[in-house]
């Protein structure tokens, strides 16, 4: 399947991108419900860092004609919980112990780059790219 050589293909970024400083987070990743969407998420400290690993990142390995892509980039100047804890404090407990960590299970975040449940200041202006790619569509070119 196209979508599966696209996710596969692009490992190589991804293991680069995690590696690079000021990278926070970057996942390329199939959708659990649509067949030939995929979804990349990005995380970075700053324009910065995004920019200088844009400038050394490596190719996909393999070839996908990307029919449809919706790109959109958020520039975040806070992070913290989703809800509003005080008034459910075991809740808040459990979202301690969820937001230590950093999408992957058992690892844990760096310190200054995941909020706690009162809400913390990542340093800098975390740059958040999200990227939705579906095959099958008529191509056009995404936004940035």
């Amino acid at each position: 399947m196209d979508r599966d050589r696209f996710v596969e293909g692009h490992r190589p970024i991804v293991e680069a991108a995690r590696s690079h400083p000021g990278c926070l987070d970057l996942s390329i990743s199939p959708d659990p419900i649509e067949s030939g969407r995929v979804n990349n998420f990005e995380c970075w400290e700053s324009q910065e860092a995004l920019d200088a690993f844009r400038a050394v990142a490596p190719r996909p390995s393999a070839s996908v004609e990307i029919r449809d892509a919706q790109v959109l980039k958020h520039d975040v100047s806070h992070t913290g919980p989703p809800f509003d804890w005080r008034h459910r404090p075991e809740e808040a407990a459990l979202a301690g112990r969820v937001t230590a960590r950093r999408g992957r299970f058992g690892e844990p975040a760096p310190a200054t780059t995941w909020p706690n449940e009162t809400g913390t200041k990542v340093p800098g202006r975390p740059v958040r790219r999200q990227v939705r790619r579906t095959a099958g569509t008529t191509p056009h070119r995404a936004h940035s």
